[in-house]
């Protein structure tokens, strides 16, 4: 655990270093609307991953690029991240809600054993255990 969470650190700080100097391409296809907020407005979730937690505490930019290459190492697509939501955790499993431009939505998840599951919105309905769709509001 506390080498995945040196290596969460060392990507978030490379990551940042990366997003400050992106190319003209990256820039255009960040033309879409990007948002940076990290909860739902109004929400009152707390993280309960320490990869979260960091998450929660970088700027929006070094998150969102964090969270696209998560997607990559997953073997998927996702050429750049238009938004990240934080939904909701629970024993150490926390979940979030990414929107790539090029590929749909994303349910990822940070286990509490360390590993990282991800689900495409686009191929099926996303099961959230947090928030309103969890009490099918």
């Amino acid at each position: 655990m506390a080498r995945g969470l040196a290596q969460t650190a060392a990507v978030l700080a490379a990551t940042s270093a990366l997003v400050s100097g992106c190319d003209d391409q990256r820039r255009s296809e960040r033309d879409q609307i990007v948002s940076y907020a990290s909860h739902e407005p109004g929400s009152v979730r707390r993280p309960t991953n320490e990869a979260s937690f960091r998450l929660l505490g970088a700027e929006g930019p070094a998150r969102l690029e964090y969270l696209r290459m998560q997607i990559i190492q997953s073997g998927k697509q996702c050429n750049f991240v238009t938004s990240a939501i934080f939904v909701g955790g629970l024993d150490g499993t926390d979940e979030w809600r990414v929107k790539c431009g090029d590929s749909g939505d994303w349910s990822l998840w940070f286990r509490a054993d360390g590993a990282t599951d991800l689900n495409s919105c686009s191929k099926s309905n996303c099961e959230y255990r947090f928030g309103p769709r969890a009490r099918g509001e």
